[in-house]
């Protein structure tokens, strides 16, 4: 077993939240070193991909490094502001972000993240250019980016997912909780997309995510108040039940009594 001196963890809202997720109770289990958290509200897939690369890129190559990112919907669109643009963006309800997870500024680059919103210029994109094949292409090749990055520095990669990615948009379920039944899809289906595929293995694509095995087991997942942010609880059955034997390669520790206080105190202020 190892020791990690660095974990990395990105991710969208459901990692960086208010109260405690899996990000929290995994490095309480693992308690690395040095935690290198790039997650934010809002972000898609292209800019948790490259916010772990340029984490990578700054570790030592001496340290044991583990890169644990939450993916999320492949319809959530990341669109990049060169510097002296951002300033016309900051206003928005997700103003862009640099890679350290921290708000642009009108002298920084930065990355517009909405979510599955297209607000104004995105629309143009969704319009005339988005579609489910080309996005599921996209995020294979990033995520294969990934994992070769984390391969030839000799990094752990636990590559986990908020929901199925591959069968469900992020608007299907934002239609669940106005209560349409979901409808799975197959966005590996076509050929163009099965060909691409073959670069990932297995693990890309058998996983449990945690939005669903909270609707499986019938576990809180949404409210008025957080939306579709899972309370406390269900990231800790999801981390012990799902996460916790892709650890044990690495030193755990049992959660103290102080930290699961709070978790508890966490999930009945959800």
């Amino acid at each position: 077993m190892k020791q990690v001196d660095t974990l990395i963890i990105s991710g969208a809202s459901i990692t960086n939240s208010p109260w405690f997720t899996w990000a929290d109770i995994v490095t309480e289990i693992l308690r690395p070193r040095k935690v290198i958290d790039v997650s934010a509200r809002g972000t898609g897939n292209y800019y948790i991909v490259l916010s772990c690369i340029d984490a990578l890129l700054n570790t030592n190559a001496n340290e044991t490094v583990l890169c644990m990112p939450m993916f999320t919907n492949i319809d959530k669109f990341d669109m990049y502001v060169p510097r002296g643009s951002i300033e016309e963006f900051q206003k928005q309800k997700h103003p862009p972000l640099t890679l350290d997870g921290k708000f642009a500024t009108n002298d920084t680059y930065g990355f517009w993240c909405t979510g599955s919103h297209w607000p104004e210029v995105k629309q143009l994109y969704q319009q005339n250019f988005y579609h489910n094949n080309i996005s599921a292409i996209n995020n294979i090749l990033m995520f294969y980016s990934l994992s070769q990055l984390c391969q030839q520095r000799n990094c752990g990669l636990v590559p986990l997912f908020d929901s199925a990615i591959w069968q469900l948009l992020e608007k299907d379920l934002n239609e669940l909780v106005l209560g349409t039944p979901l409808e799975y899809k197959d966005f590996l289906a076509s050929p163009e997309v099965t060909a691409v595929s073959k670069l990932l293995d297995q693990r890309w694509f058998d996983f449990v995510p945690l939005i669903n095995y909270a609707i499986d087991h019938e576990l809180p997942f949404y409210n008025e108040v957080n939306k579709m942010h899972p309370p406390s609880d269900v990231h800790y059955q999801w981390v012990t039940k799902c996460v916790g034997n892709q650890l044990s390669d690495y030193y755990q520790h049992q959660l103290g009594t102080g930290f699961m206080k709070k978790l508890q105190s966490f999930t009945l202020a959800w």
